[in-house]
């Protein structure tokens, strides 16, 4: 004997914590392994790195996970910075924005590819029970390396970049 249980929302026995959550009432997921190379100095949108979630309340709160796999291309001892930004695309509102130290100190090398996990983390408050996209936008520090969002294929690597949003109780 099978049993489903169902409910519009879970809210912990002594109410929602200050600036938390109940339970999980949804998940969404997007995957992705398109190349995307940038050398830009100013935020671009990573390609194919949305996701979009339609809250059933307007008082819930989204938490936004996300693994982007990518290569980030160095010459002789260059370091750099890499930033992202994740942003509500329905106004704009910047909704976290990270930023990464990537490089090496090894000198006489040249070229390198080294490979750049950007793990992402982020709570979000739309206020609406419309359906909500997210975007990443990305940006280098200094333009004379690149960054190369993929598949990542440093050594025969593989894997798919993700997003993630789950809608929690408040």
């Amino acid at each position: 004997m099978t049993s489903e249980l169902r409910v519009d929302k879970i809210i912990p026995t002594n109410g929602v914590p200050t600036g938390g959550g109940g339970g999980i009432i949804q998940v969404v997921e997007s995957a992705w392994s398109a190349n995307f190379t940038t050398t830009s100095t100013s935020y671009v949108d990573l390609t194919s790195a949305n996701i979009t979630i339609t809250p059933k309340f307007t008082t819930s709160k989204i938490l936004i996970k996300g693994s982007i796999n990518a290569d980030f291309v160095a010459n002789d001892g260059d370091l750099n910075n890499v930033f992202t930004q994740l942003i509500r695309v329905s106004d704009s509102t910047e909704v976290d924005e990270k930023k990464f130290y990537v490089g090496h100190a090894a000198s006489g090398n040249g070229w390198q590819y080294l490979p750049l996990l950007l793990n992402y983390l982020a709570f979000d408050s739309p206020n609406t029970t419309s359906a909500v996209t997210y975007k990443i936008r990305v940006k280098l520090g200094d333009s004379s390396n690149s960054a190369t969002f993929r598949n990542q294929q440093v050594n025969n690597g593989v894997g798919q970049s993700r997003l993630v949003a789950m809608e929690v109780s408040a």
